[in-house]
């Protein structure tokens, strides 16, 4: 009895290292399967019920430039490039001298993208950097809102009127929508819509010389869509 026992341990004893080894190759599995298992990409499906965007913000401000002020014949959008590690450029280039300036001076120069920074520097007609100019006066802010925005398809006019005694500036624009491919997956045709006022909202400054800048959209009906598909 006592040898027969002896003869069971000897045999654990030599099955031992290979019951060892059959669990380390069983935990080895199961790591490579849960890893395999959360590289799996997640679903269209599933990215369109949280409502996904794919595109890095700074490349949607730059497509919200680009496929509004470069409607106007005298204006070119270059693409967004990093700078810095966080940090991003837009260079517009405006071949009327006038043109550059006022738009320097009414257009956002910074914006702030979570830890992400995006600037927009304006280049008149021989390449050089445009400084802005500070708009003070109704007057001077109405002018140079037309002398950047004339010429521009989607800018209808400005005006402005009294709102509980104090004087506010409306910028008007077109009943159109500006469209360009996002790679937005809340959107069927993954695109960014949205009306064109909402737009330059985004890009404008919102006040000048203590006066507020608004934006409306017309009242007239029109049947085009400004598109960047």
């Amino acid at each position: 009895m006592m040898k027969h026992i002896f003869e069971s341990s000897e045999c654990v004893q030599a099955f031992y290292p290979v019951f060892r080894a059959r669990q380390w190759a069983l935990c080895l599995l199961s790591f490579i399967f849960l890893a395999s298992a959360l590289s799996v990409p997640v679903s269209h499906a599933d990215c369109v019920k949280a409502g996904v965007n794919l595109s890095p913000p700074p490349v949607t401000l730059s497509n919200k430039v680009k496929y509004t002020l470069s409607l106007d014949p005298e204006v070119v959008v270059h693409d967004v490039v990093e700078s810095d590690p966080g940090k991003y450029l837009i260079d517009v280039y405006v071949s009327n001298d006038n043109k550059s300036k006022a738009l320097a001076s009414i257009m956002l120069p910074e914006h702030k993208l979570g830890n992400q920074r995006v600037n927009v520097r304006f280049h008149d007609s021989h390449g050089n950097i445009e400084e802005p100019v500070e708009l003070k006066t109704l007057l001077e802010i109405k002018t140079g809102i037309s002398n950047a925005l004339e010429g521009n398809s989607l800018f209808e006019r400005v005006e402005d009127k009294a709102t509980f005694g104090k004087p506010v500036i409306y910028v008007i624009f077109s009943k159109v929508v500006v469209q360009f491919w996002n790679d937005d997956l809340s959107d069927f045709y993954s695109n960014f819509n949205e009306v064109a006022a909402f737009v330059f909202r985004d890009l404008m400054l919102s006040g000048a010389g203590k006066i507020p800048i608004n934006v409306s959209t017309d009242k007239e009906e029109t049947c085009s869509m400004q598109s960047g598909l």
